[in-house]
Protein backbone atom coordinates (compact mmCIF):
# COMPACT_ATOMS: atom_id res chain seq x y z
CA UNK A 1 0.00 0.00 0.00
CA UNK A 2 1.30 3.51 -1.09
CA UNK A 3 0.96 5.48 1.67
CA UNK A 4 3.10 8.56 0.71
CA UNK A 5 0.97 10.38 -2.31
CA UNK A 6 1.59 14.28 -1.80
CA UNK A 7 -2.63 14.72 -1.50
CA UNK A 8 -1.83 11.83 1.93
CA UNK A 9 1.58 14.84 2.97
CA UNK A 10 -0.89 17.52 2.50
CA UNK A 11 -3.94 16.29 4.44
CA UNK A 12 -1.64 14.30 7.62
CA UNK A 13 -0.30 18.37 7.56
CA UNK A 14 -3.72 19.70 8.50
CA UNK A 15 -4.23 16.91 10.89
CA UNK A 16 -1.10 18.30 12.71
CA UNK A 17 -2.83 21.67 12.48
CA UNK A 18 -6.12 20.43 13.83
CA UNK A 19 -3.83 19.00 16.85
CA UNK A 20 -2.20 21.75 17.49
CA UNK A 21 -5.28 23.90 17.93
CA UNK A 22 -6.20 20.32 20.57
CA UNK A 23 -3.52 20.64 22.76
CA UNK A 24 -3.64 24.63 23.57
CA UNK A 25 -6.97 24.03 24.23
CA UNK A 26 -6.22 21.33 26.68
CA UNK A 27 -4.18 22.47 28.48
CA UNK A 28 -5.50 24.65 30.91
CA UNK A 29 -16.98 16.01 4.06
CA UNK A 30 -18.60 13.27 6.04
CA UNK A 31 -22.49 13.02 5.66
CA UNK A 32 -24.55 11.33 8.24
CA UNK A 33 -22.14 10.15 11.06
CA UNK A 34 -24.23 8.06 13.73
CA UNK A 35 -24.85 5.13 14.81
CA UNK A 36 -28.48 3.38 15.79
CA UNK A 37 -29.68 4.51 19.03
CA UNK A 38 -32.89 2.44 19.57
CA UNK A 39 -36.25 4.41 19.08
CA UNK A 40 -36.51 6.02 23.04
CA UNK A 41 -35.60 9.74 22.77
CA UNK A 42 -35.53 12.15 26.26
CA UNK A 43 -38.57 13.97 27.09
CA UNK A 44 -38.80 18.37 26.02
CA UNK A 45 -38.39 19.55 29.50
CA UNK A 46 -36.10 22.70 29.39
CA UNK A 47 -34.13 25.33 31.93
CA UNK A 48 -34.16 28.85 30.97
CA UNK A 49 -30.53 28.29 29.87
CA UNK A 50 -31.44 25.40 27.31
CA UNK A 51 -34.27 27.07 25.84
CA UNK A 52 -32.21 29.91 24.91
CA UNK A 53 -29.41 27.31 23.01
CA UNK A 54 -32.67 26.25 21.16
CA UNK A 55 -33.48 29.62 20.20
CA UNK A 56 -30.00 29.82 19.03
CA UNK A 57 -30.88 27.01 16.53
CA UNK A 58 -29.60 23.78 18.88
CA UNK A 59 -31.00 21.15 16.95
CA UNK A 60 -34.17 18.85 17.55
CA UNK A 61 -33.86 16.81 20.20
CA UNK A 62 -36.60 14.20 19.02
CA UNK A 63 -34.39 13.21 15.73
CA UNK A 64 -31.06 11.94 15.68
CA UNK A 65 -28.42 13.78 14.35
CA UNK A 66 -26.50 14.24 11.29
CA UNK A 67 -23.66 16.86 10.39
CA UNK A 68 -25.60 19.54 9.85
CA UNK A 69 -26.95 19.20 12.98
CA UNK A 70 -24.00 19.09 14.75
CA UNK A 71 -23.23 22.22 13.51
CA UNK A 72 -26.05 24.03 14.53
CA UNK A 73 -25.45 22.96 18.06
CA UNK A 74 -21.70 23.56 17.83
CA UNK A 75 -23.17 26.93 16.87
CA UNK A 76 -25.88 27.88 19.27
CA UNK A 77 -23.29 26.69 22.01
CA UNK A 78 -20.44 29.34 20.58
CA UNK A 79 -22.93 32.21 20.20
CA UNK A 80 -24.13 31.32 23.85
CA UNK A 81 -20.55 31.41 25.30
CA UNK A 82 -20.04 34.53 23.58
CA UNK A 83 -22.87 36.14 24.95
CA UNK A 84 -22.13 35.13 28.50
CA UNK A 85 -20.21 31.96 29.24
CA UNK A 86 -21.91 31.38 32.57
CA UNK A 87 -24.98 30.33 31.11
CA UNK A 88 -24.60 27.27 29.07
CA UNK A 89 -27.32 24.23 29.92
CA UNK A 90 -24.84 22.04 32.33
CA UNK A 91 -24.76 18.56 33.45
CA UNK A 92 -28.26 16.90 34.88
CA UNK A 93 -29.05 13.49 36.83
CA UNK A 94 -31.87 13.72 34.13
CA UNK A 95 -31.57 12.26 30.71
CA UNK A 96 -33.71 14.80 29.17
CA UNK A 97 -31.67 18.10 28.89
CA UNK A 98 -29.79 19.38 25.97
CA UNK A 99 -26.29 17.74 27.43
CA UNK A 100 -27.26 15.02 27.96
CA UNK A 101 -28.42 14.56 24.26
CA UNK A 102 -24.80 16.32 23.04
CA UNK A 103 -23.42 13.49 24.96
CA UNK A 104 -25.54 10.98 23.38
CA UNK A 105 -24.81 11.82 20.01
CA UNK A 106 -20.80 12.25 20.54
CA UNK A 107 -20.46 9.37 21.89
CA UNK A 108 -22.92 7.97 18.59
CA UNK A 109 -20.89 9.64 15.96
CA UNK A 110 -17.04 8.45 17.25
CA UNK A 111 -19.03 4.91 17.85
CA UNK A 112 -19.56 5.49 14.35
CA UNK A 113 -16.10 6.72 13.14
CA UNK A 114 -14.61 3.58 15.37
CA UNK A 115 -16.04 1.41 13.91
CA UNK A 116 -14.74 2.21 10.27
CA UNK A 117 -10.87 2.41 11.32
CA UNK A 118 -9.44 -0.70 10.20
CA UNK A 119 -11.40 -0.95 6.90
CA UNK A 120 -9.52 1.56 5.33
CA UNK A 121 -7.13 -0.37 2.56
CA UNK A 122 -6.36 1.89 -0.18
CA UNK A 123 -4.85 5.18 -0.46
CA UNK A 124 -7.60 7.03 -0.88
CA UNK A 125 -9.57 5.27 1.69
CA UNK A 126 -7.26 6.58 4.33
CA UNK A 127 -7.30 10.21 3.19
CA UNK A 128 -11.13 9.98 3.88
CA UNK A 129 -11.14 8.57 7.30
CA UNK A 130 -8.36 10.95 7.98
CA UNK A 131 -11.05 13.45 7.05
CA UNK A 132 -13.65 12.43 9.00
CA UNK A 133 -11.87 12.32 11.97
CA UNK A 134 -10.55 16.45 11.13
CA UNK A 135 -13.83 17.36 10.84
CA UNK A 136 -15.51 15.16 14.15
CA UNK A 137 -12.81 16.60 15.96
CA UNK A 138 -11.88 20.02 14.61
CA UNK A 139 -15.25 21.57 13.72
CA UNK A 140 -17.70 19.94 16.22
CA UNK A 141 -16.07 18.09 19.22
CA UNK A 142 -13.23 20.70 19.92
CA UNK A 143 -15.38 24.05 19.30
CA UNK A 144 -17.76 22.48 21.87
CA UNK A 145 -15.26 21.32 24.36
CA UNK A 146 -13.18 24.42 24.35
CA UNK A 147 -17.03 26.70 25.23
CA UNK A 148 -17.17 24.95 27.95
CA UNK A 149 -13.76 25.05 28.97
CA UNK A 150 -14.57 28.84 30.48
CA UNK A 151 -12.28 30.19 33.20
CA UNK A 152 -14.14 32.39 35.69
CA UNK A 153 -11.43 35.16 36.41
CA UNK A 154 -9.24 32.96 35.01
CA UNK A 155 -8.65 30.43 37.65
CA UNK A 156 -11.72 28.90 38.14
CA UNK A 157 -12.92 25.99 36.04
CA UNK A 158 -16.88 26.42 36.26
CA UNK A 159 -18.04 23.91 34.26
CA UNK A 160 -15.80 20.59 35.58
CA UNK A 161 -18.99 18.02 35.41
CA UNK A 162 -18.96 19.04 31.78
CA UNK A 163 -15.20 19.02 31.06
CA UNK A 164 -15.32 15.42 32.72
CA UNK A 165 -17.95 14.59 30.04
CA UNK A 166 -16.69 15.65 27.28
CA UNK A 167 -13.10 15.14 27.29
CA UNK A 168 -13.90 10.94 26.48
CA UNK A 169 -14.81 11.88 22.57
CA UNK A 170 -11.40 14.22 22.31
CA UNK A 171 -9.28 11.11 24.07
CA UNK A 172 -10.90 8.53 21.59
CA UNK A 173 -10.66 10.91 18.23
CA UNK A 174 -7.17 11.43 19.11
CA UNK A 175 -7.39 7.34 19.90
CA UNK A 176 -8.31 6.87 16.46
CA UNK A 177 -5.94 9.53 15.16
CA UNK A 178 -3.02 7.82 16.96
CA UNK A 179 -3.90 4.67 15.66
CA UNK A 180 -3.78 5.35 12.00
CA UNK A 181 -0.47 7.36 12.28
CA UNK A 182 1.16 4.11 13.30
CA UNK A 183 -0.73 1.88 10.98
CA UNK A 184 1.39 4.54 8.35
CA UNK A 185 4.62 3.88 10.27
CA UNK A 186 4.38 0.23 10.23
CA UNK A 187 4.01 -0.03 6.66
CA UNK A 188 7.48 0.35 6.64
CA UNK A 189 7.39 2.77 3.67
CA UNK A 190 10.31 5.18 3.45
CA UNK A 191 9.11 8.41 4.20
CA UNK A 192 10.29 11.49 2.48
CA UNK A 193 11.63 14.13 4.30
CA UNK A 194 8.56 16.79 4.28
CA UNK A 195 6.65 13.59 5.71
CA UNK A 196 9.38 13.10 8.16
CA UNK A 197 9.35 16.38 9.68
CA UNK A 198 5.32 16.64 9.97
CA UNK A 199 5.49 13.31 11.95
CA UNK A 200 7.91 14.62 14.64
CA UNK A 201 5.66 17.58 14.73
CA UNK A 202 2.80 14.79 15.44
CA UNK A 203 4.58 13.22 17.68
CA UNK A 204 5.31 16.51 19.71
CA UNK A 205 1.80 17.40 19.64
CA UNK A 206 0.14 14.15 20.21
CA UNK A 207 2.80 14.67 23.92
CA UNK A 208 1.16 17.61 24.70
CA UNK A 209 -2.39 16.33 24.25
CA UNK A 210 -2.19 13.27 26.31
CA UNK A 211 -0.80 15.17 29.14
CA UNK A 212 -2.71 17.42 29.39
CA UNK A 213 -5.81 15.11 28.77
CA UNK A 214 -4.67 13.14 31.92
CA UNK A 215 -4.03 16.49 34.02
CA UNK A 216 -7.60 16.90 33.88
CA UNK A 217 -8.28 13.23 34.73
CA UNK A 218 -6.18 14.39 37.75
CA UNK A 219 -7.82 17.51 38.49
CA UNK A 220 -10.49 17.59 38.34
CA UNK A 221 -10.76 14.34 37.93
CA UNK A 222 -10.77 13.15 41.43
CA UNK A 223 -13.48 15.45 42.58
CA UNK A 224 -15.86 13.77 40.90
CA UNK A 225 -15.35 9.59 40.86
CA UNK A 226 -18.26 9.00 38.59
CA UNK A 227 -16.88 10.78 35.90
CA UNK A 228 -13.20 9.90 36.49
CA UNK A 229 -13.76 6.47 36.52
CA UNK A 230 -15.88 6.21 33.44
CA UNK A 231 -13.60 8.42 31.22
CA UNK A 232 -10.64 5.83 32.64
CA UNK A 233 -12.15 2.99 31.64
CA UNK A 234 -13.96 4.03 28.47
CA UNK A 235 -10.76 5.69 27.21
CA UNK A 236 -8.11 3.09 27.81
CA UNK A 237 -7.70 1.57 24.63
CA UNK A 238 -7.40 4.91 22.85
CA UNK A 239 -5.17 6.45 25.56
CA UNK A 240 -3.13 3.16 25.02
CA UNK A 241 -2.71 4.16 21.45
CA UNK A 242 -1.80 7.60 22.59
CA UNK A 243 0.91 6.71 24.45
CA UNK A 244 2.55 4.34 21.86
CA UNK A 245 2.62 7.69 19.32
CA UNK A 246 5.00 9.46 21.98
CA UNK A 247 8.33 10.75 22.15
CA UNK A 248 10.09 8.93 25.47
CA UNK A 249 10.28 12.12 27.47
CA UNK A 250 6.58 12.79 26.99
CA UNK A 251 5.79 9.49 27.40
CA UNK A 252 7.96 9.62 30.66
CA UNK A 253 5.76 12.77 31.67
CA UNK A 254 2.50 10.72 30.65
CA UNK A 255 3.17 7.63 33.05
CA UNK A 256 4.70 9.65 35.75
CA UNK A 257 1.26 11.09 36.02
CA UNK A 258 -0.70 7.80 35.61
CA UNK A 259 1.10 6.11 38.70
CA UNK A 260 0.72 9.66 41.13
CA UNK A 261 -3.29 8.65 39.98
CA UNK A 262 -2.54 5.50 41.14
CA UNK A 263 -1.59 6.62 44.58
CA UNK A 264 -5.72 7.97 45.25
CA UNK A 265 -8.45 6.23 45.89
CA UNK A 266 -9.33 4.90 42.95
CA UNK A 267 -11.37 1.38 41.81
CA UNK A 268 -10.79 -1.92 40.82
CA UNK A 269 -11.34 -1.86 37.20
CA UNK A 270 -9.13 1.78 37.02
CA UNK A 271 -6.58 0.49 38.35
CA UNK A 272 -6.72 -2.34 36.25
CA UNK A 273 -6.92 0.25 32.81
CA UNK A 274 -4.29 2.28 34.33
CA UNK A 275 -2.19 -1.16 34.21
CA UNK A 276 -3.13 -1.54 30.76
CA UNK A 277 -2.64 1.82 29.18
CA UNK A 278 1.04 1.98 30.46
CA UNK A 279 1.90 -1.28 29.30
CA UNK A 280 1.77 -3.68 32.62
CA UNK A 281 -0.43 -5.99 31.51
Amino acid sequence: MNYCTHKHIARARMVFITIALLSAMLTLSTSDIYADQGDELPANRFTTEEQRLIDAGFPDVKTYWNREDFNAARDAILAASEKDPLTLPRLTDSPDGLFSRLVIELDSMTAAIAEGRDEPEMTEDIQKYIGVLEISTNEITLPIFGAYSHLQDGTVIVYEREMLSLLPFIVRQMGLMAHVMQEIVASGVELPDEAKSSFSSYRKLSGDVTNAAIGLIVYPGLKHDDLRSKLIIDCEDALKEMLLVLAADRREEAVAKLNLLRTSDLTQEEHASIKAIIGEE
